[in-house]
């Protein structure tokens, strides 16, 4: 009953953005972000518009669509904003720049990420290109896109997130860590499940926090078993990531 009820609430709300003020749009993506809800129908004709004020919200908010107008429609917006192919033939900075490299109106990274959901082989070649980009923050975004569904071309993708594994930066090496270990590869899971079992407390908490973020369903029964742990902070953090977890595969299934 209470998801029937929230779906309807979700639509509900994805009918009032399509004539609501500008203001009043802000508030309602935070909500339907909040919802995971499906807002594709109303959120690409606002991306569309010239200058949408809050198209940075409205791309977070595609993360969780299954509408497959999404994919094709993200890649073109890209292609004429950001020159792509050019950008990944320049050699990759291990620091970003001090100023953004991507147009100022135009929120990038956040398309980027909102690509996650789109399992077609046109974004995978997309995110495949995006994660040579020169600017490490870009290749995060691109990055942390990838190993959220079956890769069509496996080898490739895990050839390129094993060669982001050696980036120059930091976070990017994070992001194909991740990446890396919800495909199930061995090397990736096994540094996550060493940092669980650190002697450092930040070190583990990092930790949680990673495998909840990042989605790696792999790793439940290694949360399950801190949920029991003798700190209780650690207990607490590993119950809460237990059930950020749940909430990622019953979405999943819900696609």
């Amino acid at each position: 009953v209470l998801t029937e009820y929230l779906v309807d609430a979700a639509a509900a709300l994805v009918a009032r953005l399509r004539r609501a003020s500008a203001g009043e749009q802000r508030d309602l993506l935070l909500a339907l972000i909040d919802l995971r809800a499906e807002t594709a129908p109303a959120v690409l004709p606002l991306l569309a518009q010239p200058r949408f004020a809050h198209a940075e919200l409205a791309l977070e908010s595609l993360v969780w669509s299954s509408d497959a107008l999404v994919g094709p429609a993200l890649r073109e917006m890209a292609f004429r904003c950001v020159p792509v192919l050019r950008r990944s033939q320049r050699r990759r900075s291990a620091l970003p720049p001090l100023r953004p490299s991507a147009p100022p109106d135009f929120p990038y990274c956040a398309l980027l990420r909102a690509l996650r959901g789109s399992s077609e082989p046109a974004t995978e070649d997309f995110l495949l290109l995006a994660a040579r980009d020169w600017d490490p923050t870009h290749r995060v975004a691109a990055v942390s896109s990838l190993g959220w569904w079956e890769p069509r071309q496996r080898a490739l993708v895990r050839l390129t997130l094993q060669d982001a594994r050696r980036d120059p930066n930091p976070d990017v090496r994070h992001a194909a860590r991740a990446a890396l270990a919800r495909l199930g590869e061995r090397q990736s899971l096994q540094w996550f499940r060493q940092t669980l079992t650190s002697e450092d407390p930040q070190r583990i908490h990092e930790a949680i926090q990673a495998i909840a973020v990042e989605g790696l369903t792999l790793l439940w029964p290694d949360l399950d078993r801190l949920a029991d742990a003798e700190d209780a902070d650690v207990s607490q953090h590993a119950r809460e990531a237990l059930e950020r977890l749940s909430e990622e595969m019953d979405f999943g299934r819900r696609r």
